[in-house]
């Protein structure tokens, strides 16, 4: 019995329906019974007393949470990987295997998300944070692999069936995962809790307890299914008593620093690095309280990194003086070739503009790299950042009166950013705009929103300006690998 909370049977360890009200927890008597029965060894304890049995007002196996971090990211969710790669293996040979780490190699950047650019190699050294780095990626790594590439052995039926219930148990996971995150649990909170709980409990058994030497009967499963709602219960959110929190305290200011110094005197060293780091977060957040109170004050966005200023009377030229002298990537030429078509677009919803043609001479625009939105992010349109191109996808906050004109996601649209720019016109009575040439996104399907609960989207070819103060935030937008024309909003970036 290797559970420390309960006395659950081994052969039970791996049983997602069990009635609770049939499990019998350890006590200390019930234990100092065992210890005089002579069962310790049954019971998975010493043959000791223990010193926690003298304090009548503590039961120790109750005290004894199950951690979040040692239980989910480092435990059941490094054998879900591990078991997922077997799977692949033996549904697709190497090659499954070697096409999930290709994939995850070409996950998009996203500001705060790990990348894997050489795929997963040696897991065992992986971190807690790179775990749940991975849960932010694996459901659009793993979609789609084995009805490609399977085995002559397994019919085409197999083959999906088997994806549809591996893609499904990674998107019940990371709603486990975001729904134990919650600061806060009502009644009703824990029983949508529980059934989450249970819905990955059952996949995870069903698809890999074959691959598992013993069958899957992993006391951190057991304890995470049976004792986390009770925990929850008796001590508040996950949250409260998770050892995530202590051990990237401990990362941050004592192994980071100790690795930074030369080992001589090693402490001071380590004092030191500490005390840089306080000052200059300290500055950090003088400077953005500055920043967040002149965007709330002004509402306007900030256009950063000016790449070049032209008259647009000579577009034609600049953009060929440009090219010439500069590698564009594929975004900015379209971007280009769309320019004075969306322009004019924008110029004729503007009143003054609306019957009346456009002098150019009398418009200047200046080109930006990135700009900052209103939700005090930075977002890029950049042909070489970095030595990378980096154009960012964004939600955009759309006008009451076009919301029902579009199909949206709580009155948000999705575009790509090509450009960013400022627009002068010295001969009317308007402030410069501030625009971002966006290319559009719409729904893949108007009857099915989502798929793995992500918007479901595919890129058009309608091309806009909006003003930059219009963007809401950055979104991760992930491109389906097995169909090129197929996009997902990534909506698991916990």
């Amino acid at each position: 019995m290797p559970c420390h909370m309960c006395m659950i049977p081994k052969n039970e360890l791996n049983n997602p329906l069990i009635n609770h009200s049939t499990i019998q927890l350890r006590t200390p008597n019930i234990m100092k019974g065992v210890l005089t029965d002579g069962l310790a060894k049954d019971y998975s304890i010493h043959k000791i007393e223990n010193p926690f049995w003298k304090l009548s007002q503590l039961n120790i196996y109750q005290a004894c949470l199950p951690d979040r971090m040692h239980h989910l990211d480092l435990g059941l969710y490094k054998y879900q990987v591990e078991y997922t790669r077997e799977l692949l293996t033996e549904w697709c040979g190497s090659n499954g295997v070697i096409e999930f780490d290709n994939r995850l190699a070409k996950i998009p950047r996203f500001s705060g998300l790990k990348l894997f650019k050489h795929g997963l190699g040696n897991i065992k050294r992986f971190t807690a944070d790179e775990f749940r780095a991975m849960m932010r990626q694996l459901v659009f790594v793993i979609d789609g692999i084995i009805p490609t590439l399977h085995k002559t052995d397994y019919t085409k039926k197999q083959a999906k069936n088997i994806d549809k219930q591996l893609v499904q148990l990674y998107v019940d996971w990371n709603k486990m995962y975001i729904y134990s995150r919650k600061d806060k649990f009502t009644e009703s909170d824990l029983k949508t809790f529980k059934s989450l709980i249970i819905i990955w409990a059952k996949g995870f058994k069903k698809l890999f307890s074959s691959y598992s030497v013993s069958q899957l009967q992993l006391p951190k499963f057991h304890s995470w299914v049976y004792h986390i709602i009770s925990s929850i219960t008796e001590y508040g959110a996950v949250n409260n008593f998770t050892t995530e929190t202590y051990e990237t305290l401990h990362k941050e200011y004592v192994k980071n620093p100790y690795r930074m110094s030369n080992k001589r005197d090693a402490s001071s060293q380590m004092l030191r690095t500490i005390q840089r780091r306080c000052i200059i977060k300290y500055f950090f957040q003088l400077s953005s309280r500055s920043t967040t109170s002149i965007n709330k004050q002004h509402s306007k966005s900030t256009m950063n990194g000016e790449i070049a200023t032209f008259k647009l009377s000579l577009f034609d030229e600049f953009i060929t003086t440009y090219k010439a002298n500069n590698v564009l990537a594929p975004e900015a030429l379209e971007a280009f070739n769309q320019f004075i078509i969306a322009l004019n677009r924008f110029f004729s919803l503007l009143e003054e503009f609306a019957n009346n043609d456009v002098n150019y001479e009398t418009i200047t625009i200046k080109w930006y790299s990135s700009a900052v939105i209103s939700s005090s992010d930075s977002i890029r349109a950049n042909s070489n950042w970095y030595k990378q191109a980096v154009f960012d996808n964004i939600s955009i906050n759309m006008h009451s009166e076009e919301v029902e004109n579009y199909i949206t996601q709580d009155g948000m649209c999705f575009g790509k950013v090509l450009m960013l720019c400022s627009v002068n016109i010295s001969s009317s009575n308007y402030d410069t705009f501030d625009l971002a040439l966006v290319q559009w996104y719409d729904y893949k399907d108007a009857r099915e929103l989502e798929k793995y609960g992500c918007p479901w989207l595919i890129q058009t070819s309608q091309y806009e300006f909006i003003p930059v103060e219009s963007g809401v935030e950055p979104v991760h937008i992930i491109q389906r690998f097995i169909k090129n024309d197929e996009f997902f909003v990534n909506v698991f970036m916990f």
